[in-house]
């Protein structure tokens, strides 16, 4: 019986591995979009500056070139905010991604601790020291209230991106 209580703490233990494992995972996944979207726009300004400065070279009035700085003022914050709006959504993403590998992560770490508990109780009822049996599946009530709990994630003007429903947040 023993044995097979080691085999279900390394059984634990290895769900508890793999759990953060998968989160790393998502982690790593969300940096390189993050790293992937920012090679883009650094590629992207550095062509775009190579065009205004051959722009800016070429024979012009004093007025073309108020003109193009005009242009270019609007184009970077129309820019600037493309940029912002996909980072969000990346972010935004990857964070529903971290929390639903963190809970299912969550959920088998519990599930075999729950089966390690309840052989080391019934292991511990079958040679007599029981007493400590009563204690032990109360541990696991924190799993199932852990579970229940919903995350609501909000964006900047207060609608809910993930979680139940779709309910704003007041305001007042």
């Amino acid at each position: 019986m023993t044995s097979q209580i080691s085999q279900q703490l390394i059984d634990t233990q290895s769900a508890g591995i793999a759990a953060f494992g998968d989160f790393a995972q998502r982690a790593f996944e969300g940096f390189e979009k993050v790293t992937q979207l920012n090679v883009q726009a650094i590629k992207t300004s550095l062509a775009e500056r190579q065009a205004i400065v051959s722009e800016a070279l070429s024979p012009a009035s004093p007025f073309d070139l108020f003109l193009l700085q005009t242009q270019l003022t609007e184009a970077a914050a129309t820019k600037a905010k493309a940029y912002m709006t996909h980072l969000g959504e990346i972010v935004a993403q990857n964070q529903l991604e971290l929390i639903a590998t963190a809970r299912q992560g969550f959920a088998n770490y519990a599930r075999e601790f729950e089966a390690w508990i309840t052989a080391t109780g019934d292991d511990a009822q079958q040679t007599g020291a029981d007493a400590a049996y009563p204690m032990l599946p109360s541990a696991t009530a924190i799993s199932e209230t852990e579970q229940q709990t919903d995350v609501a994630i909000l964006d900047s003007t207060g609608n809910v991106v993930s979680g139940r429903g779709s309910r704003r947040r007041s305001t007042n």
